[in-house]
């Protein structure tokens, strides 16, 4: 349902730009490099830390915190853009970028359900693989070979996720704990660019973006050594990306 509607959206945004009769188009294709922060929000319900002891205080029962990465992109485009009589600019393309990179966070956790303290170590590990967009723009010709454009549309991620608890007591109750996950999700993306023409045929792009994907969530069930089962402990995720680019694009 999304998807169809920033497809409809995008469609709009083109039908304002081609009402003239002396419209003109281009396809485009172009090369992409950028930097960016992409961020993961996490949040543990705890029923983990409850089944281990109930009478935990609510902040030690659940976990939320947030991983952070600067991310290097790099990837392509392809699109078609049309140019109106009155100056009026419009474009719908779609963009592939690998935006490979690990944030880790690691942790130790004390838990008090023994006479003793034993300790677990608490990791965390997001990756991300794959970030792939289609974009509508809308936008307005200041002078002769210059566009400023607005951007909206619907972004796909590919990443995994990994979560794991190392017990470092061997006469603990729980065996060693490894939650790992691939997923795929869609959410959506807004932003502004830069458009000019260098010489001929080739452009230049310079643009801004916010992505915000979709809440998922994972379910582990932890188990002890005498094969007895936890309740499942549900871990919600939430990617995020801001990122800027460079393109440079030629048209045919």
């Amino acid at each position: 349902m999304a998807i169809k509607k920033y497809a409809f959206l995008a469609l709009a945004l083109l039908s304002s730009a081609v009402r003239a009769n002396d419209c003109c188009y281009s396809f485009y294709v172009g090369g992409d490099l950028g930097m960016g922060i992409f961020s993961i929000k996490h949040y543990d319900n705890g029923e983990f830390a409850d089944a281990i002891n109930p009478d935990f205080e609510e902040a030690y029962a659940s976990r939320c915190f947030t991983n952070s990465s600067p991310v290097f992109i790099g990837g392509g485009r392809v699109g078609l853009a049309w140019v109106g009589s009155e100056c009026w600019y419009a474009a719908i393309e779609g963009n592939v970028h690998s935006a490979s990179r690990c944030m880790k966070s690691t942790g130790l956790t004390v838990f008090n359900f023994s006479e003793n303290d034993d300790e677990a170590r608490f990791a965390s590990i997001d990756k991300t693989k794959l970030i792939a967009g289609i974009h509508g723009q809308l936008g307005y010709r200041v002078a002769e070979d210059t566009v400023f454009y607005g951007i909206v549309g619907a972004k796909y991620l590919n990443g995994s996720f990994r979560q794991t608890y190392t017990f470092e007591e061997e006469d603990t109750l729980f065996e060693n704990i490894d939650l790992t996950r691939c997923y795929s999700n869609w959410g959506w993306t807004a932003g502004f660019g830069y458009l000019a023409n260098l010489w001929c045929n080739w452009d230049l792009r310079l643009e801004a973006l916010y992505a915000q994907f979709q809440t998922r969530c994972f379910n582990n069930a932890y188990v002890f050594r005498d094969g007895l089962e936890a309740e499942n402990n549900r871990i919600n995720v939430k990617p995020r990306l801001f990122y800027g680019v460079v393109s440079l694009c030629y048209n045919f």
